[in-house]
């Protein structure tokens, strides 16, 4: 017997090696379909602003979206177009109350690699949490052991590190084929494949307290304005089916004045707090027109005496830009500020003389004579809170209207819009830095 003939009978007589071959084909053919994946995406639209979205409104809920796929917005160049700004609007119309959803999100993002982007984010703040992951690990062929491991070792995670109110949904990949670039015969197996893990996610679900299962359709391109692409009207499309079973879960609670509590001193949050600080462009952003003019508003508006931008810079507070009278900087023992960017939302101070925190510090006790301070922390992309924008008088104002809470919070919501142009591109995966 020749060896051609050799080889032949040992191709039938191990069934070992067959398997070798079929593996060795998957992964030839895996490798093909992420390359053919990073071709499509390379020259696709896709956002380049801030990764967040918002809808005005009291009491804002907060979302982390969390993962690939649809949730990265190719096809539009704006995040507001696209799902977090599309989910945003139709949670807070459905609620009435406002709505934030920052986005942690990466077009190469697996299943085995989200659990490191989600180790750097403060989930202890979010209302909920919206997983979006599997298009790429399908079209790599993951085996399902593999999936069920790593998104079980996700959801842990998630569950340990959130507060215990913050809801978790864990959406269904789509069908592959749904997908213009990948709407081939050739991915079949990829669509099975996602089926698959659908169903492997769906009963970890239900067994996993915290975590609900929701199935995506593929978008409706027949009610698209461009079905070659993703368009504004797919994702809108995607965030009326996911707000529905999310705004279900959401906890509910009333609006206040006084700060919920914020995280603990963690020492790695300060540092990349710190590094976000370092990032920024002090010098840009101290002479940005748009921030003075946000400013001045929020003066006028507050009948205040004085208006400012802060930034907590390691051991002090730096005053970026001011409308009314001008206040020296302090340090960040003396500083309100810094009390105010451990809380979740607007910190509100009717009258100084009467909170035991600050009753007796120089700025109340001494000049600039502080009774009024009303503050919200602002942000970066990735969820630091690196300064304040804060209105300031030596007026108390103890009724309940003397301060229009949900102004405040819109007007700081402007300053992290505008800020972010001073900032590292927020297309930049957030985690990688750290």
């Amino acid at each position: 017997m020749n060896e051609e003939d050799h080889g032949a009978n040992r191709s039938v007589d191990d069934p070992d090696g067959n398997q070798k071959i079929q593996d060795r084909a998957a992964h030839l053919l895996a490798t093909f379909r992420e390359a053919v994946l990073r071709l499509s995406l390379g020259h696709a639209l896709h956002p380049t602003d801030a990764p967040r979205g918002h809808a005005p409104g009291k009491d804002a809920h907060r979302i982390l979206l969390l993962g690939s796929g649809p949730v990265t917005g190719w096809g539009v160049t704006t995040h507001e177009l696209a799902l977090p700004g599309a989910l945003a609007r139709a949670v807070s119309s459905w609620t009435g109350r406002g709505c934030t959803v920052d986005l942690a999100a990466n077009k190469d993002l697996t299943v085995a690699t989200a659990l490191t982007a989600a180790k750097f984010r403060d989930l202890w703040k979010y209302d909920g949490i919206v997983v979006t992951l599997g298009v790429i690990d399908s079209l790599m062929l993951i085996s399902p052991s593999k999936w069920r491991r790593h998104i079980g070792e996700l959801l842990a995670m998630l569950i340990a590190s959130a507060s215990s109110e913050t809801e978790i949904l864990v959406v269904g990949i789509p069908p592959i084929r749904s997908m213009p670039a990948f709407d081939t015969p050739l991915h079949n197996w990829a669509q099975a494949r996602a089926r698959l893990l659908n169903e492997v996610t769906a009963r970890l679900c239900s067994t996993t307290d915290g975590a609900t299962f929701v199935p995506l359709p593929g978008a409706d391109l027949a009610a698209s304005d461009a079905p070659h692409r993703r368009s504004p009207l797919q994702h809108q499309f995607w965030a009326t089916w996911l707000a529905r079973p999310l705004i279900a879960l959401l906890p509910t609670r009333a609006d206040t004045d006084d700060p919920r509590p914020g995280q603990a001193h963690n020492p790695k949050s300060e540092q990349a707090r710190q590094k976000a600080v370092d990032q920024l462009d002090l010098t840009s952003a101290a002479t940005d027109e748009r921030l003075m003019r946000i400013v001045v508003l929020a003066q006028r508006a507050f009948n205040a005496e004085t208006a400012l931008i802060t930034v907590i810079d390691r051991g002090r507070q730096l005053n970026l830009t001011h409308a009314g009278r001008r206040l020296r900087e302090v340090t960040r023992i003396e500083s309100i500020c810094n009390l105010a960017i451990q809380g979740h939302g607007a910190m509100i101070v009717r009258d100084a003389h009467e909170d035991r925190r600050f009753r007796d510090s120089a700025l109340v006790t001494g000049e600039p004579r502080i009774r009024f301070y009303a503050g919200f922390p602002i942000e970066t992309p990735s969820g630091e809170r690196i300064g304040t924008l804060c209105v300031i008088d030596s007026q108390p104002r103890r009724r309940a209207d003397d301060i229009d809470v949900a102004l405040l919070r819109e007007l700081g919501h402007l300053v992290q819009q505008e800020m972010e142009r001073h900032m590292p591109s927020p297309w930049d995966c957030r985690w990688e830095h750290r």
